[in-house]
């Protein structure tokens, strides 16, 4: 982050405070929410702490929040992700790693040249190697 992105220590330290923080969505936005905390003295992160909190707020009305990991390291390689990004995973006794992620890119489909340049989009890819790795172990399972 220093030496790529030009960050100074002081930045990248405060990076790595919060990169580590995984855990229960609700308990850990409302870790990040406290005041004086240092992402509500943006408007920006002010803006996804809420959208966060409405996410949420409304798995846990649909009594599943408890399926949810708020994972702050989580991290795209991909440019044109803007906002939100997620990932699926199984558990059990095949691990495979995530089925599926996507997120939010709100400018992919003007990359490609078509009309309108900015299209808000969340997309998600499916991998079905991966599916298809659990679905083979578990009829191994079966017989």
């Amino acid at each position: 982050m220093i030496d790529e992105k030009g960050l100074d220590i002081k930045t990248v330290e405060n990076i790595g405070r919060y990169v580590n923080k995984r855990g229960h969505p609700l308990e850990l936005l409302f870790e990040l929410k406290k005041e004086g905390s240092e992402f509500l003295t943006n408007d920006s992160s002010k803006q996804a702490l809420n959208d966060l909190d409405k996410l949420f707020q409304a798995l846990n009305s649909a009594r599943c929040v408890h399926k949810v990991v708020l994972d702050l390291s989580l991290a795209r390689g991909l440019d044109y992700y803007i906002g939100l990004i997620y990932e699926a995973v199984i558990k059990g006794a095949t691990q495979v790693g995530s089925i599926a992620a996507g997120g939010r890119h709100d400018n992919l489909f003007g990359m490609f040249g078509t009309k309108p340049k900015r299209v808000a989009a969340i997309g998600v890819c499916l991998g079905i190697e991966s599916v298809f790795t659990i679905m083979e172990q578990n009829q191994k399972d079966d017989k």
